[in-house]
C-alpha cells in the first residue's frame, strides 16, 4: 500500500445512512478515550469503515478486503468473505439484509443476506480509490472516491453509473444521502459539493475550511455535521447552503385589532413558528410594554383590558422575522340596560322603547339588547334586537299587537364578552284601543280604522276629517255632525273598522250604504277605505242593487243639472259616484252618489272599469 494510499484508508470512513459522525470508528486500535471499551475484532488488519444496522447486527471493512461482522453488538466479531481482495475503506447498510462496501481501485461487494455471502460488484466506470459509500434505500446509493469520482446506482447495485461532481477534482472521502435526492461529499482541501436531484448534478458549497475533511452525516435534509483532520467539526443548518430566509410565526388565541373578539374569560396564547433553513433558534414575545420573554409554551392572559401582544422568531442562522402585533380583548364587567320611561300605546301603532346601556370599563363597546315585555308574570312578548354601542341612549320602535291592557316592559343586555346583565330594567307599558288628546289623534284614529288616509294626518280640523267623522259617526249610530265631540271621542277609543259584507265579489268593489250615507271601497273583502257620501234624495232616489262601472270620466257635464260631476264612474243610467263641493249628511243628490272633492281622485281610481257596486 503506497504512503497516500494508506493516510487516506486511516482517515477516511464509510458511515452507514442515519449513523451519526461522533459514531465513526477510527483505525484499529485508537479506541483509547475514557467511556470506551476495547472490543476484540479477531484481526489486526488497519479497519477503515463500519456500519451497523439497529443495536446488534455490525459490520467493519479493512485492508485485504476483509470484513468482519457482529450479531450482538460488537461482543463478539466473526469473519465475513467479501469476494474482493482490494482494501475497502468504507460500509454502508440499508436495513438488516442489504449492504455495500467500497475501496480501492473502484471495488465494490455487496450482500442482500446480511453478509453470509458478498458478491463483488464492479463499477464499470471508475478504477479510483473508493473511500465513501451510502445508500438512501435498498436501490439508490452512491460511492466517492479519490479525483472527484462519483457513482451511482438506482437498482441495488446491479448496475453503476458515474455521475462527475463536474465542480472538483479533489479527492472525496465521505458521503451522505438524507433521501433519494439530497445528498453531500467531502473530501481535501475542505471541498463539500451538494445535489438536491440523486446527484443528476452536484454542485459547491462553501466549508469556511481548507482542511480535509473525512466524514459528513445528515439526520434530514436541512441538518448535518462533518468531520475532518485536526478536530475539525462543520455543522450544517440549512442543507450546507447559506441561509437567507426569516422564521415564520403564527398564533392561536389572538385578534387582528384590540376592538373584537372580546372574551371574559382568561385567554391562552400559543405560538408556532417554522424556518426552512437553518430551523428556528427561538421565538420572543412582549405583552404591551412589558419585558421580553423566550416563549417556552402556551401562557394565559386574564386581566380585564385590551392586551398588544407583539411576536417574533430568530432562525440559528442569525435572522430576525419582522415583528408582528396582535391583541387579547378581556371584558370581565357586567353591562347594565336602563329602561328610560313609561309608555302608552295602542293596537297596531309604533311604541318607541327608550333604553341606555351601561358598561364599566374597560368596556367591549358593545351589547345585545333583549326587551321581554310581561303581563303579569307572563311573558307576552320577546324582542331579540341587535348589538347596541354601550354608553348612548337608544330607540327601539315596536308596533303593538298586544290586547288592552297594563304590562311591564323589561330590558336586559350581554355583551359581546359575554357578560350578562343581572339587575333589569323595567318601566310600564298601557296598552289602550286609542289615545286622543287633540285632533291629530283624532285624525290618526280614523286613519287607523281607514275612515282617512294616513297622508291627511295634519292636526287641522279640515273639511276631509269633518267628512271621516260624518261617516265614522253614521256607520257608529251617532249623530252626524263631523265634530269630535266627547262621545264621538269614546266611540273612537274602542271602535273596529267596518267590516264589509260577506257575499260582496271579488276584486276592486263598493258597497254603498243609502240609510248611513257611508261608502265602503272593498279589495278582495278587505275594506280599504270609509267615504262619507250623499245618495238620491226621496224624490230621485238611489236605485238598490247590483251593477258594474260601465262609463268613466274625469269631469262629465250634466246637460240635464247643468252641472259638473268631476271623477265621474257611472253604474247605472246616469247615476254614477263622482266628487261634489258639498256632501250633506242626508240624502240631497238627483240619484248619484256624491262623495267629498278630497276623497274624488282616489275612488275614481279605485274603481275601475267593471269593478262591481252593491246598492244597500
Amino acid at each position: 500500500m503506497t504512503t497516500l494510499r494508506r493516510r487516506r484508508f486511516l482517515v477516511s470512513g464509510g458511515v452507514a445512512a442515519g449513523v451519526c459522525v461522533a459514531c465513526l470508528v477510527v483505525a484499529a486500535g485508537a479506541l483509547a478515550a475514557a467511556g470506551w471499551v476495547a472490543q476484540n475484532s479477531g484481526t489486526t488488519a488497519p479497519l477503515g469503515g463500519v456500519a451497523f444496522a439497529g443495536l446488534g447486527a455490525g459490520w467493519a471493512v479493512g485492508a485485504g478486503g476483509i470484513i468482519r461482522a457482529t450479531s450482538d453488538g460488537g461482543a463478539t466479531w466473526g469473519e465475513q468473505l467479501s469476494g474482493v481482495t482490494d482494501d475497502l475503506s468504507a460500509v454502508a447498510f440499508a436495513g438488516a439484509q442489504d449492504g455495500w462496501a467500497v475501496g480501492a481501485n473502484g471495488a465494490i461487494t455487496a450482500t442482500t443476506d446480511g453478509g453470509a455471502t458478498w458478491i463483488a460488484q464492479t463499477s464499470a466506470v471508475t478504477s479510483a480509490d473508493l473511500t465513501g459509500v451510502a445508500f438512501a434505500d435498498a436501490q439508490n446509493g452512491w460511492a466517492v472516491g479519490a479525483g472527484g469520482a462519483i457513482v451511482a446506482t438506482t437498482d441495488g447495485g446491479a448496475h453503476w453509473i458515474a455521475q462527475t461532481s463536474a465542480v472538483t477534482s479533489a479527492d472525496l472521502t465521505g458521503v451522505a444521502f438524507a433521501d433519494a435526492n439530497y445528498g453531500w461529499a467531502v473530501g481535501a482541501g475542505g471541498v463539500i459539493v451538494a445535489t438536491t436531484d440523486g446527484g443528476v448534478t452536484w454542485a459547491t458549497q462553501t466549508s469556511g475550511v481548507s482542511a480535509d475533511l473525512a466524514a459528513v452525516a445528515f439526520a434530514n435534509d436541512r441538518h448535518g455535521l462533518v468531520v475532518g483532520v485536526s478536530g475539525t467539526v462543520l455543522e450544517a443548518l440549512n442543507a450546507g447552503a447559506p441561509d437567507v430566509t426569516k422564521p415564520v410565526t403564527t398564533a392561536t388565541g389572538l385578534q387582528s385589532d384590540g376592538h373584537t373578539g372580546w372574551r371574559n374569560t382568561a385567554q391562552q396564547v400559543t405560538f408556532s413558528s417554522s424556518d426552512t433553513g437553518s430551523g428556528v433558534a427561538a421565538t420572543y414575545y412582549a405583552i404591551g410594554t412589558g419585558t421580553v420573554k423566550t416563549y417556552t409554551g402556551p401562557f394565559d392572559i386574564a386581566t380585564a383590558g385590551s392586551h398588544a401582544v407583539s411576536y417574533w422568531s430568530v432562525d440559528a442562522a442569525g435572522n430576525i422575522e419582522a415583528g408582528h402585533t396582535a391583541y387579547v380583548n378581556i371584558d370581565t364587567g357586567r353591562p347594565r340596560c336602563v329602561a328610560v320611561a313609561n309608555v302608552e300605546a295602542t293596537p297596531g301603532s309604533l311604541v318607541k322603547f327608550a333604553f341606555r346601556v351601561n358598561d364599566p370599563a374597560p368596556s367591549c363597546g358593545k351589547a345585545v339588547v333583549t326587551i321581554r315585555i310581561y303581563r303579569g308574570r307572563v311573558v307576552a312578548k320577546t324582542i331579540r334586537l341587535k348589538a347596541f354601542t354601550v354608553k348612548k341612549r337608544h330607540v327601539y320602535a315596536y308596533r303593538v299587537k298586544l290586547r288592552r291592557g297594563s304590562y311591564t316592559w323589561v330590558v336586559t343586555a350581554k355583551d359581546l364578552a359575554g357578560n350578562i346583565q343581572i339587575k333589569k330594567g323595567r318601566k310600564s307599558l298601557r296598552v289602550v284601543n286609542w289615545v286622543i288628546h287633540n285632533t291629530a289623534d283624532v285624525q290618526r284614529c280614523l286613519a287607523s280604522l281607514h275612515y282617512l288616509p294616513q297622508g291627511a294626518v295634519s292636526g287641522v280640523d279640515d273639511y276631509r276629517t269633518q267628512q271621516a267623522l260624518m261617516a265614522f259617526q253614521a256607520w257608529s249610530g251617532l249623530t252626524r255632525d263631523g265634530v269630535d265631540g266627547r262621545k264621538t271621542r269614546a266611540r273612537l277609543e274602542v271602535a273596529a273598522p267596518p267590516k264589509p259584507r260577506s257575499e260582496s265579489a271579488t276584486g276592486n268593489y263598493a258597497e254603498v250604504f243609502r240609510s248611513l250615507g257611508v261608502l265602503l271601497c272593498v279589495s278582495n273583502g278587505k275594506l280599504v277605505r270609509v267615504v262619507h257620501c250623499s245618495t238620491g234624495r226621496p224624490s230621485l232616489p238611489t236605485p238598490a242593487g247590483h251593477f258594474s262601472i260601465y262609463l268613466k270620466s274625469l269631469d262629465w257635464w250634466s246637460t240635464k243639472y247643468l252641472d259638473w260631476m268631476p271623477f265621474a264612474s257611472f253604474f247605472s243610467g246616469g247615476d254614477a259616484i263622482h266628487g261634489f263641493p258639498d256632501v250633506p249628511a242626508y240624502p240631497a243628490s238627483h240619484g248619484c252618489v256624491r262623495i267629498s272633492t278630497p276623497e274624488a281622485p282616489w275612488v275614481y281610481t279605485f274603481m275601475y272599469y267593471g269593478a262591481q257596486v252593491y246598492v244597500y
